[in-house]
């Protein structure tokens, strides 16, 4: 069986950087006392490895361009059917499925940066904020826990689909 080099070193960074600039942001918000400053210089750590990477989409490696992502409607169905069959469907790269899931993880990701700079705009909104899905988990828990618990779920069953 011969190997290929399907991720590029910059991919790789940027995937291990971003797990780890993730699980920093959640230990200096929600565990660790005093350290929101850090918190903040995480957040914009993780912002321009988003921005880099989406510059690395369009002039990376074949795999590590978003041309690559997506697959049709065709190869979709066949590897969903595949799968449903437990019969293996080798791909290289990401597979169709995971492919069509992992724009949605990058904007889940963008967001919560959108959110985050709207921080204080989310808890002066008043009782309008008791109208929307959001803001009745973020009256009851704080907007700041609600943020992170929508982004994280969203986060982790983006990647759990991507992994299907």
């Amino acid at each position: 069986m011969k190997k290929y080099l399907v991720w590029d070193l910059p991919v790789r960074l940027f995937h291990w950087l971003l797990v780890i600039c993730l699980i920093a942001q959640w230990l200096t918000a929600e565990v660790l006392d005093d350290m929101l400053n850090i918190h903040f210089y995480i957040g914009y750590f993780t912002l321009s490895l988003i921005i880099f990477r989406f510059f690395w989409g369009f002039i990376g490696s074949r795999y590590a361009k978003f041309s690559s992502f997506l697959a049709g409607p065709k190869a979709i169905y066949q590897y969903l059917s595949a799968l449903v069959s437990k019969q293996p469907l080798n791909s290289v790269g990401h597979n169709p499925l995971g492919g069509l899931l992992l724009p949605a993880m990058r904007v889940s990701l963008a967001l919560s940066f959108t959110q985050a700079a709207l921080l204080g705009t989310v808890t002066a909104l008043g009782y309008l904020s008791l109208v929307l899905p959001a803001g009745v988990f973020a009256t009851r828990y704080g907007a700041t826990r609600a943020i992170f618990v929508g982004v994280v779920f969203g986060i982790i069953g983006f990647a759990g689909l991507a992994f299907a």
